[in-house]
């Protein structure tokens, strides 16, 4: 695995001290980084975390890797269509994986040029035409199921759970169904009641979160039924933990990013853009979203508000806006020097001329890095700051230990914010009402809140309908 971090366009000798951090602000947040360590790593009872359990992911899952990759044998055998039911953390890291490291157009190739089943992902959000399409998409066919809830009680996975099993000998058959939750919830209780097979369930450990468990059972199962190694991902994990082990900012990159996003939050960017020079990355992109709005925005704190854009796509869209719009973001680019894909390279052509003569003989990586370079530049010369993940290539190493570095930078920046980067309060608020609104006794005090909210809410004609 390689990877380097230059944050040279983010400093102030060479963008200006209007718009750059100085180095001694960096400096000045060592004690700061180093307490936050002693924090992470007192975290401990027999060696082992009690909150930061993703931190022991490659020992606690190793284990499980043999069952893993016979579940994912199972349910390749048993259908050539699966789906993952699950929104949130318990989504977005199998949807990153499979974008970031499998073929674009996986579901349609045909079954002998792929390692695994068609892969579809639902469950994350209450769309009836989604799943209704779906459904259709997916008629009369044998499918398989990893229903992934660490609570148990997700209203949109729970409801998307039920309707494939009631669409089970109907429109579709259900072959397989497998279950990650955390043991004795709700999900589990009614996966049991349905027949389910205790073999066919694994328990999230309680001392990972949601949006930091993609390399646990919830990324790692359907990695391998992917048809990747889920050993790979968790060596790259091994590995970064053990570049990010000491306290010192300058040799630790996650402590170092963390360090550097705190101090340009403060200094008014509170929005930050991952540039991600891959199409493959798009993923990575929304669930690095997730970890750092969830995480880091609560509290009323001056936090990052976090945003994926795909180069050179948005440079057609948002670029106009990132070059000269308002001073108050953040731009991280995310590069890989080894193209996962033997080059394109344009031919001279035959036909009248472009204007374009002067790529001829070209690769398409090569304009891609042209391409960031001169927006990385632009950037710089307007004194926009930012600074460039470079990752060495695109695979199953280099995904693990990137997931590790930001869940470790996301825990370490939340420390140095003060607040607490494991809770989750205001995503509560939503599921309270949803919950209440759609008419669960156990939420009827919200409900009334609602109605209550609804009755006193003076809207003085305030809404535009039309015929």
């Amino acid at each position: 695995m390689k990877l380097s971090i230059d944050y040279s366009h983010l400093m102030a000798a060479n963008i200006g001290l209007d718009e750059g951090l100085t180095e001694q602000a960096l400096d000045a947040m060592q004690p700061l980084v180093a307490a936050a360590h002693e924090r992470i790593e007192a975290d401990r009872v027999d060696g082992r975390h009690v909150r930061y359990g993703f931190r022991d992911l490659p020992e606690t899952m190793a284990p499980e890797l043999p069952r893993l990759l016979d579940h994912a044998a199972t349910l390749f055998a048993a259908a050539d269509a699966h789906v993952i039911l699950g929104i949130g953390g318990s989504y977005l890291g199998g949807r990153m994986l499979f974008e970031a490291l499998g073929h674009r157009y996986h579901n349609e190739l045909p079954r002998a040029r792929r390692n695994g089943p068609r892969i579809y992902f639902e469950g994350n959000g209450v769309d009836n035409t989604s799943l209704v399409d779906l459904f259709d998409l997916l008629r009369d066919q044998r499918v398989t199921l990893h229903v992934i809830s660490k609570s148990g009680g997700t209203l949109e996975t729970a409801a998307a759970y039920r309707l494939f099993r009631e669409a089970d000998g109907d429109l579709l058959r259900v072959a397989h169904t497998v279950l990650t939750t955390e043991q004795g919830s709700p999900m589990e209780q009614l996966y049991f009641l349905l027949g389910g097979a205790p073999a066919d369930v694994y328990h999230l450990p309680r001392n990972v979160g949601g949006r930091y468990s993609v390399l646990s059972t919830v990324g790692l199962l359907p990695a391998a039924v992917m048809g990747l190694d889920p050993a790979d991902l968790l060596a790259g994990h091994a590995q970064m933990r053990d570049w990010c082990a000491g306290a010192d900012l300058r040799t630790n990159p996650a402590y170092l990013y963390a360090a550097l996003m705190y101090l340009s939050a403060r200094a008014g960017r509170t929005i930050s853009v991952m540039a991600v020079w891959e199409k493959a990355l798009e993923a990575f992109g929304l669930w690095y979203d997730q970890l750092s709005a969830e995480s880091l925005g609560k509290a009323g704190v001056v936090s990052r508000t976090p945003l994926t854009a795909v180069c050179t796509r948005e440079l057609h869209s948002r670029g106009q806006q990132h070059q000269e719009g308002t001073r108050d973001k953040t731009f991280l680019n995310l590069t890989v020097d080894q193209p996962s894909r033997a080059p394109l390279v344009l031919g001279v052509g035959s036909g009248p001329a472009d204007g374009l003569e002067f790529v001829a003989g070209r690769g398409l990586p090569e304009l891609n890095e042209a391409a960031a370079q001169g927006t990385d530049a632009a950037y710089a010369m307007a004194r926009r700051p930012g600074l460039t993940f470079r990752l060495g290539a695109l695979d199953a190493q280099t995904i693990g230990g990137l997931v590790y570095l930001f869940e470790l930078a996301t825990v370490t920046e939340g420390l140095l914010m003060a607040i607490d980067p494991l809770d989750q309060p205001g995503v509560q608020a939503y599921k309270d009402l949803l919950n209440g609104i759609a008419g669960n006794p156990r939420n009827a005090a919200d409900r009334a809140r609602f109605e209550q909210w609804q009755a006193e809410l003076q809207r003085f004609g305030n809404s535009w309908g039309g015929a």
